[in-house]
């Protein structure tokens, strides 16, 4: 018996001397056909092409030119893998371009960013999840010189980092580009892209943020109905695109439509990008619902020229959610990976839940060597410890919840104030309770989860509209207090501070209580904050010289790229559920620019001792484990520190 394989376009065609049942349950994306006779497609993935392999054995058959373009990508998949491992690359291109100071920057202080670069312009579709402060954005930089490629090109990034991170570091290190920015008003925006998009230019880099690349989607109904004077016209009846069965608002058949986009900025759309980079893609490419957001839907609709390239940039490429990875593979490959839940059942072991849903167990240890091959061929990840030994690793301040059990999160446990135990106590029997000017509830899990942990913050207060505001006594004040005290505190500060939360109003009692009682003067890093009052935060603060020496910033602002590394101590109130954006902070003050200031960064975790914040941060820490198993140890990344460090230290002792 024979299994004939074969390339058809961008699908794998497969044909047998006999039945084959049920093959969708085993090739994600695979689909039986009778047209042409009777066969099997799927898409044409070299994930595909080993499961293939493993299902049939020697009973396959390869047809010539999938032979050929299996080799070809084996190859290029092998180039990309002994890159991951490189110190160094040649940018030959970039050295003689004329921008010597960025090929010495790459090549010569930080060789490793050399690599960075190659990966990008030889993958071509990739991602770079470097550690934060390793210089994701020079390695773009880099790339975009050393490819060729004339533009324009495309920055997606968070709101925070357009004007903080990309322009700034354009302008310093390709001075003949013309990196092209919006204001925060419509009407400016508009202006910007109206122009652009008349004459884009070869040298221009166009940043945005990414919810300008929001997108609407809607059935349009082109059943025919009688008008008012009895003719027949099409119904053009507008219903928003949505997952699961297809309605339309007008009731009529729902096969007979079309789809409109309605763009946030339309000008983005009709331009031809040469590169596309998508900078903490983890907040505009995954996909948690069947449905794209609207941000994720514009990203989808850029068009790339044939041989461009398209980056997403992110330390924490799934946001703790290792599965969530195919939404970053289907962006870079979407005619490759079609199907989520095809690649899911391949990859994870599943769990039946409520009724027929499905629930996503762990990766299937039979397919951990199939992930890796993966990501070796279309992820770079390097750690801070593997390109720089000589700088101290991260101090977290503390003990561990549980002595002895080196998995136990570290953490400055603290007994709430009296005002909050009873309040917290209170909603945890009730799901209500009374604070200073009223009560609070809770309607659903969900709520009472994030009040118990506002309790474990502060005391709270009802406001003239019957919200809930933080309030002092604060367990959390106090020990920010003595901290800030024993650093030197208003007249002396050793050292610059951040205080982290995911609540911006408790960073306003915080901010405003601590001016008021102990005149110590801070700036803010939150959404309410403008881009160009970001910009100019993060600015004083980095200069030594200048400015209050305590920063607040909230979770979100502070996971967006940008760099605190004035600040030697960082201190979290609070946690979001998700650990990948605690790592984002903790990275703000550890880029490590410039490396002569070679100080061990602290980090303070401080949680109230018999509260949701005990829970959350086992969560969390279990979390961060499998994500270290999935980007670092497959790599054998610990050994390789191990011996890095050793080595430092014995050439350091023996000078």
């Amino acid at each position: 018996m024979t299994i004939k394989i074969e390339k058809a376009k961008n699908r794998i065609k497969l044909r047998a001397d006999r039945p084959i049942k049920k093959l969708n349950e085993k090739i994600p994306g695979a689909n039986f056909a009778r047209t042409g006779g009777a066969h099997w497609t799927m898409p044409l993935t070299m994930d595909n092409c080993r499961l293939l392999r493993e299902h049939f054995k020697k009973e396959i058959e390869i047809g010539p030119d999938l032979r050929a373009w299996a080799l070809a990508r084996t190859d290029r998949d092998r180039t990309l893998a002994r890159l991951g491992k490189a110190k160094s690359a040649q940018l030959a291109y970039l050295q003689s371009s004329g921008y010597r100071r960025l090929y010495e920057a790459v090549t010569k202080a930080r060789p490793y960013q050399s690599v960075g670069a190659r990966f990008i312009v030889e993958g071509r579709l990739v991602i770079i999840a470097d550690t934060v402060g390793l210089g994701k954005t020079l390695q773009t930089l880099a790339a975009i010189v050393e490819s060729r490629l004339p533009g324009p090109h495309l920055v997606v990034c968070p709101k925070t980092a357009v004007a903080s991170t990309w322009r700034p570091e354009i302008e310093d290190w390709l001075p003949e580009y013309n990196p092209i920015t919006c204001p925060d008003h419509r009407a400016g925006r508009d202006k910007v892209l109206d122009a652009f998009a008349k004459a884009p230019g070869h040298r221009d880099i166009v940043i945005v943020n990414q919810d300008m690349l929001r997108t609407k989607s809607y059935w349009v109904c082109r059943n025919k109905i009688e008008d008012e004077e009895g003719e027949e016209v099409r119904c053009g009846q507008f219903t928003t695109v949505a997952a699961g069965k297809k309605e339309l608002a007008c009731g009529h058949d729902p096969r007979k439509t079309n789809i409109v986009n309605e763009h946030e900025y339309h000008q983005l759309f009709g331009v031809t990008w040469s590169v596309i980079v998508a900078d903490e893609s983890d907040k505009c490419l995954l996909r948690k619902t069947k449905l794209s957001t609207q941000t994720r839907r514009g990203m989808e609709m850029l068009k790339l020229r044939e041989d461009g390239i398209k980056v997403a940039q992110s330390a924490t490429p799934w946001r703790s959610r290792p599965h969530l990875l195919w939404s970053t593979l289907n962006w870079l490959y979407p005619d490759e990976h079609t199907t989520f839940w095809g690649w899911v059942e391949t990859m994870y072991t599943m769990k039946k839940g409520f009724a027929d849903s499905r629930i996503i167990d762990r990766l299937n240890p039979e397919r951990e060597r199939m992930l890796y091959k993966t990501l070796n061929s279309i992820m770079l990840r390097r750690t801070k410890q593997e390109v720089a030994p000589y700088l101290p690793r991260r101090l977290y301040i503390g003990h561990r919840f549980t002595n002895n059990d080196e998995n136990s999160p570290v953490g400055v446990w603290l007994p709430m104030t009296k005002e909050q135990a009873r309040a917290y106590k209170e909603m945890e029997d009730d799901a209500v309770a009374e604070v200073r000017g009223g009560e609070i509830d809770a309607i659903g899990a969900l709520a009472e989860l994030t009040r118990l942990q506002q309790l474990s913050g502060a005391y709270g207060r009802v406001d003239e509209n019957g919200s809930l505001k933080p309030a002092l006594p604060s367990n959390k004040f106090d020990y920010l207090c003595q901290i800030l005290a024993e650093l030197g505190f208003p007249d002396d500060p050793q050292t610059k501070v951040v205080v982290v939360s995911k609540y911006t109003a408790l960073l306003d009692l915080f901010a405003e209580e601590i001016k008021r009682k102990h005149k110590v003067d801070s700036l803010m890093l939150t959404g309410k904050v403008s881009s160009k009052k970001r910009a100019e935060a993060k600015d004083i603060f980095n200069d030594p010289d200048r400015g209050p020496h305590l920063m607040f910033m909230n979770t979100k602002a502070g996971g967006s790229s940008i760099t605190l590394d004035a600040a030697d101590e960082m201190i979290f109130l609070d946690e979001t559920f998700v650990a990948d954006d605690q790592e984002q902070c903790e990275g703000r003050i550890d880029n490590r620019r410039p490396e002569e200031k070679v100080v061990q960064r602290r980090y303070r975790y401080l949680r109230s001792i018999g509260t949701v914040e005990v829970g959350m941060a086992h969560v969390n820490a279990a979390a961060s484990e499998e994500d270290r198993r999935l980007l670092d140890e497959r790599r054998g990344v610990q050994y390789v520190i191990d011996v890095l460090e050793a080595t430092f230290r014995q050439n350091k002792n023996t000078r």
